[in-house]
């Protein structure tokens, strides 16, 4: 081919190539252009996601974070800002560490922070959760979660939530909580140690759901709930509590009850009790208003119902009380009165029959048993009152029974006698020995004949008895007198009762003289019991005692050492009467003067003692009650002048309790004489001090 045709050949072929590379560069650029509005186009669209995607994130209250695998800040809501931004500043951080720094500083540690921080990026791939407590006061709750691409840790995404209201709101919740439970443990503590009785019942078959302590013990602790009141509480039926209750369920309308009277079983297995209570039953109603069941508030009042009885009882016992101690005092003027008489109209005797020894000799004896008499109801009236206060002590001694029956009937025989009675006494051959207080023994015989003498009409029968039964000795006084009704046996032993009292008896007594027996029986360890068929029909009165043991000591009074008789012997004495009765003190002086006594007499405390320097006696019979000085310190002061301190003072005083007896022992008395003193027994004891057998020890 010439040269031509491959020119020609070239430019063809350069002109196809030309056409391919146009059309190859027309499609590139195409290619290019499409590529552009493409990038353009997803541009666009990842400018719009972002756009979406940071207004998502600020639209939400948590601050987020996104920090990528170099520890760059990819993203950061507005709430990030705002939540780590202090007032007054402006906070845009440019790097993780700047980031840090600006949180850290919110914090009293803020290296143990970033320390935090480091150890969740090297050890924790995985979500973490951790409480933040910021200087401020806040509460940040902080999740921090890996970013994985393709399975490859690309970033982590940091998530701060203040929690700061719900947690304060928690708080107050539990507190909340915390404050109504102890106000619930409190109520219920109320309600089940509340003193009164208290219970709810549910529905229409009333059973139990709540029952507080008070309601429990009442029924003697058994278990009631989740039963119904009457399977709990069976003998409550047919007493109206149940219908009551019954009531109040269909009503709604509540119920008061005040004293009402039930029969319950206070124990589970004890005896039927009558319990009183005052109670409310009230309606409870659900949340509809619909009742529901029962609420029962009670109180027991049993015992203030029990006291109230017995202060009835009691106003009535103390009215019969002061109507017998009315009597009694109307009895005792009467009583004091009737020896009054006699002994005034002796006296008028006495000073009339100048000269008649015989009549003045009837009236001297005439008012010496009236003496006796008031002095034996004085006596009575005092040992009533020691008893009553048990301030009585029993001389006890081994002693026959007979010798103190004979004494006693001796002194009783002048008022059986005056009545015209008939006695008829019958005792056992055999002694009769009983560890007892001879004194104290022939009261009791005296006032059980005395009593059977008053209350048995003239020329009566009255006999006494004694014999042995067993180990015991039974004495027994029976008479034909007024009798007593049976209801009227026990209370014969009460004080100031007299039974069958009239205005005719004239020696009708105080009343006292039964009582006094009982309780002198049994301070001896014996019993006293009355026996009556019946008004009219007479009485027994029947002593119990224990007889002494038998290998006892000999009978007081048999030993060898007698007494001298007060007339032995002519030696006169000094003696000082001090008393501020006048006439008390110098009769004594005059009966000591008949018996060759030299006598002197003070009236108080002062003068007795300037009258004991001059007179130098050598007995004092010294009265306790005075005025400037009392006996007990006379006595003390006399014993400390010199040269009489021998004197043997004696008491003579209407103070005789052990108390006084103990009182006037140590204020130095040698001896303690009740008022009016037995004028025989200062015979005695000026006797003995003749004979120099007297000593304080023995009286």
């Amino acid at each position: 081919m010439n040269d031509t045709g491959e020119d020609e050949l070239l430019k063809a072929v350069a002109r196809r190539n030309a056409d391919t590379i146009l059309k190859v560069r027309q499609q590139a650029e195409q290619e290019l252009v499409q590529a552009r509005d493409a990038l353009e186009r997803k541009t666009s669209e990842l400018a719009v996601s972002l756009s979406a995607m940071k207004a998502t994130l600020d639209s939400v209250s948590d601050a987020i974070l996104v920090i990528d695998a170099g520890l760059r800040i990819t993203a950061m809501n507005e709430r990030a800002v705002r939540m780590w931004q202090r007032p007054g500043t402006v906070f845009h951080p440019r790097s993780h560490a700047e980031l840090l720094d600006q949180i850290a500083s919110f914090f009293e540690d803020p290296a143990a922070f970033r320390m935090r921080v480091q150890e969740i990026y090297r050890h924790a791939p995985d979500t973490t959760f951790d409480l933040l407590t910021p200087l401020d006061g806040r509460v940040i709750e902080r999740q921090s979660r890996p970013q994985i691409v393709q399975g490859r840790v690309v970033g982590r995404v940091w998530i701060y939530r203040d929690i700061t209201e719900r947690k304060f709101a928690e708080q107050d919740r539990d507190e909340l909580v915390r404050e109504l439970e102890a106000a619930n443990a409190r109520m219920s503590t109320l309600f089940r140690q509340a003193p009164a009785f208290m219970c709810v019942m549910r529905g229409p078959e009333q059973i139990f759901e709540l029952v507080n302590d008070r309601c429990a013990q009442l029924v003697g602790g058994r278990e009631l709930l989740g039963k119904s009141l009457l399977e709990a509480l069976p003998e409550l039926a047919g007493q109206g509590f149940i219908e009551l209750l019954d009531q109040v369920y269909r009503s709604g309308e509540s119920y008061v009850g005040t004293g009402v009277a039930l029969r319950l079983q206070r124990h589970a297995s004890g005896p039927m009790d009558d319990v009183y209570v005052n109670f409310v039953y009230m309606a409870l109603r659900d949340a509809h208003g619909a009742v529901s069941g029962v609420f029962v508030h009670g109180v027991d009042v049993t015992d203030h119902k029990r006291a109230e009885s017995d202060l009835q009882r009691l106003s009535v016992d103390l009215a019969d009380a002061d109507r017998r101690k009315t009597e009694f005092l109307a009895t005792l003027a009467h009583e004091l009165r009737n020896p009054l008489a006699p002994m005034s109209n002796g006296l008028q005797i006495i000073r009339r029959a100048s000269g008649n020894a015989a009549a003045i000799d009837k009236a001297v004896g005439m008012m010496e048993r009236q003496l006796s008499q008031m002095v034996h109801l004085v006596d009575d009236l005092l040992d009533i009152a020691r008893i009553s206060r048990g301030t009585v002590e029993l001389k006890t001694e081994h002693v026959n029974l007979k010798a103190i029956v004979a004494g006693a009937v001796e002194a009783s025989l002048p008022l059986i006698e005056a009545a015209g009675h008939q006695l008829s006494v019958d005792l056992p051959q055999e002694p009769l020995m009983l560890e007892a207080d001879p004194t104290r023994l022939g009261q009791v015989v005296s006032n059980l004949l005395n009593n059977a003498a008053r209350y048995t009409p003239r020329s009566g029968r009255i006999e006494l008895a004694v014999r042995r039964d067993a180990n015991q000795v039974l004495l027994t006084v029976t008479d034909t007198g007024v009798g007593i009704a049976r209801e009227s046996l026990e209370p014969a032993f009460e004080m100031f009762t007299q039974i069958g009292r009239t205005t005719e008896r004239a020696q009708g007594g105080l009343g006292i003289g039964l009582s006094l027996v009982r309780r002198l029986v049994e301070l001896h360890g014996g019993t006293v019991a009355a026996e009556s068929p019946g008004p009219g029909r007479g009485s027994t009165f029947s002593v119990r005692l224990p007889l002494a043991d038998p290998q006892a000591g000999p009978a007081a009074g048999q030993g060898p050492d007698a007494a001298p008789s007060p007339h032995e012997g002519t030696r006169g004495l000094r003696v000082l009467v001090v008393d501020d009765n006048v006439d008390a003190a110098e009769t004594l002086a005059s009966f000591l003067e008949l018996e060759g006594n030299a006598t002197l007499v003070a009236a108080d405390g002062p003068h007795a003692l300037a009258a004991a320097v001059s007179f130098r006696p050598e007995v004092m019979f010294l009265d306790i009650g005075m005025p400037r000085m009392n006996g007990y310190e006379v006595a003390q002061a006399l014993r400390q002048i010199p040269g009489l301190e021998s004197v043997v003072i004696v008491a003579l005083t209407g103070w005789g309790t052990q108390a006084d007896r103990n009182r006037s022992r140590e204020a130095g008395f040698d001896l303690h004489l009740t008022k009016p003193a037995d004028l025989a027994v200062i015979d005695q004891l000026l006797a003995r001090l003749r004979h120099g057998t007297f000593s304080a020890a023995t009286g």
